[in-house]
């Protein structure tokens, strides 16, 4: 594969923007969970398809992989870009909503008792990001649950430079051993281990497996294999893609698939054909999901994911004497949701983004850029 294609594709694969809303939107719906103790009639069969977002965990990995390579690969391996400038503008775009998120959920959950947690190793092991790491599911989802996922992608960044420089039959072979010993680990293991949901859901080492499964696809992608024609079997293609995905949803559904073939095994498949088939954006639904409004909604993913749990909970707090049927819960979340997305807008455009401009423009000055 030629390097210098690198230098050619577009700075950002635009109907990924959509795609990502739209995601973050299902998984949304699965923090509807939070509402289970409720034990409102009807709710359980409701929860049954919302619990499904969890799929959601596998897309953002895997896209992950994909868009890292996508953006950084190439200036990596030629030196265009250093190792530390690379991290600093990684932790740029992350650390400062994830920490106004973090502070966010301290107030809500701790209130007056948040000033005690700041004395606690457990407040700064989230702070410092490194909470994935605790072989123990309540540590990861404690203070802001969603922010688990973060900390899990701070290591696929700090390995990135690394992985980035090996050959890719080295890269690959680690990327099938580790899907084998997960594999492994689920046959032989499967939920009986007391910290399994750790080990197969939240374990930054079995997610990179994802992650790696993404600089694959888009390698795959830079060799065109199965690239679109024409307009019409790119949207042949999309659609195909969204049915599979659904159609995937509905068996793990129906079969009643455990826990531990879900979280990072059965959805794999599905979300990674989704990522591939869009990635070359040529058909209808990749339009749709380019547009101008759809890049914008795009832009608020990463806040509303690290917020919605929070106004989620917030919402049931406040409305809680008013929640005794699907409909108002129902009505209740979908308020949250709405009110994350509104929130999301200056999180993102008047901190994050001239926050991370000005971070950036730093590094820039006073960072060497490694040759």
């Amino acid at each position: 594969m030629m390097e210098k294609d690198k230098s050619t594709h577009p700075a950002w694969i635009s109907a990924f923007s959509g795609l990502r809303f739209l995601i973050i939107i299902f998984l949304c719906f699965h923090h509807f969970d939070a509402f289970n103790d409720l034990q409102v009639p009807g709710w359980t069969e409701i929860m049954r398809l919302l619990t499904e977002g969890y799929l959601s965990v596998n897309f953002f990995f895997i896209l992950s992989g994909f868009v890292i390579q996508y953006s950084y690969g190439f200036k990596l391996r030629q030196g265009i870009l250093g190792a530390r400038s690379f991290l600093f503008y990684r932790f740029a775009h992350l650390w400062p909503t994830y920490l106004l998120a973090l502070a966010a959920a301290l107030a809500v959950y701790a209130g007056a008792y948040a000033p005690s947690y700041l004395k606690t190793g457990s407040f700064w092991c989230h702070v410092f990001m490194v909470q994935s790491w605790i072989p123990d599911s309540n540590f990861a989802f404690n203070f802001n649950g969603a922010a688990w996922a973060i900390s899990t992608e701070v290591f696929f960044y700090l390995l990135f430079p690394c992985l980035v420089q090996l050959k890719d039959k080295y890269r690959n072979a680690l990327m099938v051993g580790l899907w084998g010993i997960i594999l492994l680990n689920i046959l032989v293991m499967g939920a009986s281990s007391p910290i399994a949901s750790w080990i197969l859901y939240i374990n930054p080492v079995f997610r990179l497996a994802e992650f790696l499964l993404g600089i694959w696809l888009y390698d795959l992608f830079r060799s065109g294999l199965f690239a679109p024609s024409s307009k019409k079997s790119a949207t042949v293609m999309e659609v195909m893609a969204v049915l599979i995905l659904a159609c995937s949803v509905g068996i793990a559904m129906s079969a009643n698939l455990g826990w531990e073939w879900r979280w990072q095994i059965f959805y794999t498949i599905p979300t990674a054909v989704l990522i591939y088939v869009f990635s070359f954006s040529r058909g209808y639904l990749s339009a749709l999901l380019g547009c101008r409004v759809a890049r914008f909604l795009g832009e608020l993913a990463f806040p509303i994911y690290l917020i919605h749990q929070i106004l989620i909970n917030l919402a049931k707090r406040l409305f809680l004497p008013q929640l005794v049927n699907c409909q108002s819960i129902m009505l209740v979340g979908t308020v949250a949701i709405v009110a994350s997305v509104l929130l999301a807008i200056p999180i993102q455009f008047l901190f994050a983004k001239p926050l991370n401009h000005w971070l950036r423009s730093w590094s820039n000055r006073h960072i060497q850029v490694e040759n």
